[in-house]
């Protein structure tokens, strides 16, 4: 796609500016024919990246995330990475025929694509997998709390790839990718100190309920797991386009064009989740560090207890990637090795933390 819009570039400039002199005879500009040239060709640069940057957050918006847990998981994301691999199957898959259309999990050609997507990233989607199978049960446990179909927990994958620690340059953090607002408005602590959004189990909770809630808003699973995507007024912008029927996949050609490789990535994903053995993908054993969980008493800096009780810092942050500044506040959960935490009670108990 880039190499098509950089070759109309080419074409746009060349039609600007002529043959070159070589090839035709041209009277001398003027310092004033220059800079209504020079005003001339930025306005085509500037209209070349906007047009650029619209097609970038379809093609590529895993370039998005950062701060994934483990590098080989790095390579995911929904976006479309090649149009031309789009293609219809011969019969609706069967794992797919008795979907509720309520939920917007029914074939579509652009799933194939998606599939195909997620196929040339088998060692990276063997990971996330890995990762989900690891937290799946507390995944259902809050999933069916708020009576959220199961099988949306695949959004966790989808979102990204199931890191604890992911971050989007548009703000979004964490297992689900939660924004700082709806975090704070459904009772998560996001502030310069605390950001709850990376504790697994908070962030659950909260994206269960956000869900319920979308779908409970907008009439339809479908339309609910757009409007995680894109917001509740992109839907629903896009179901008045769509004279008024909320049926999901009518909708889905009006939302924007990130939105568009979300509800297909989905079902891919759902897919992999079912028949990835089958498909030679296998989900790598994930086993994050783990400890125990303490309460603490008092504000608790990370480079104390690393240096009183002779510890590696970057376990504790792994441990607690809540604390943005690396310090515990007074009364909040403190996790750390097991076979430190003796020690650490001890140490605070005798004012050495």
């Amino acid at each position: 796609m880039k190499r098509l819009i950089y070759n109309c570039w080419f074409f746009v400039t060349l039609s600007v500016l002529g043959p070159a002199p070589g090839l035709q005879a041209q009277e001398p500009f003027s310092g004033r024919d220059l800079r209504t040239e020079n005003a001339a060709l930025h306005r085509i640069v500037d209209s070349l990246k906007r047009v650029i940057a619209r097609f970038e957050g379809v093609l590529d918006p895993w370039d998005r995330i950062t701060g994934i847990e483990e590098v080989e998981g790095t390579e995911l994301g929904y976006g479309i990475s090649s149009l031309d691999e789009i293609h219809a199957a011969d019969n609706v898959p069967s794992w797919l025929r008795e979907a509720d259309p309520e939920m917007g999990l029914e074939y579509r050609d652009e799933i194939e694509g998606r599939i195909s997507g997620y196929r040339r990233r088998a060692s990276s989607l063997g990971y996330a997998i890995g990762r989900y199978r690891y937290y799946e049960k507390s995944f259902e446990s809050a999933f069916a709390r708020y009576g959220v179909p199961t099988e949306f927990m695949a959004l966790a994958i989808v979102e990204s790839a199931v890191s604890r620690t992911a971050v989007s340059n548009a703000g979004a953090a964490g297992v689900w990718q939660l924004m700082p607002a709806t975090a704070r408005q459904y009772g998560l602590r996001v502030d310069e100190t605390v950001d709850e959004r990376f504790d697994i189990a908070k962030s659950t909770d909260v994206a269960a309920r956000v869900l319920r809630d979308l779908r409970r808003s907008l009439g339809n699973w479908g339309l609910a797991v757009m409007a995680y995507n894109c917001g509740s007024g992109n839907v629903r912008r896009a179901v008045i386009q769509n004279g008024g029927s909320t049926d999901p996949w009518t909708v889905w050609t009006l939302v924007p064009n990130e939105t568009k490789a979300y509800l297909p990535s989905l079902v891919a994903v759902r897919y992999f989740l079912l028949y990835g053995a089958e498909e030679g993908i296998q989900a790598k054993p994930y086993r994050p560090s783990s400890g125990k969980t303490l309460k603490a008493s008092k504000d608790i800096d990370f480079a104390v207890v690393s240096l009183v009780l002779d510890m590696d810092i970057e376990m504790l942050r792994k441990l607690n990637p809540q604390y943005v500044r690396s310090v515990v506040p007074s009364g909040m959960p403190f996790c750390v090795p097991a076979k430190y935490a003796d020690a650490l009670t001890k140490a605070v108990e005798e004012g050495r933390i």
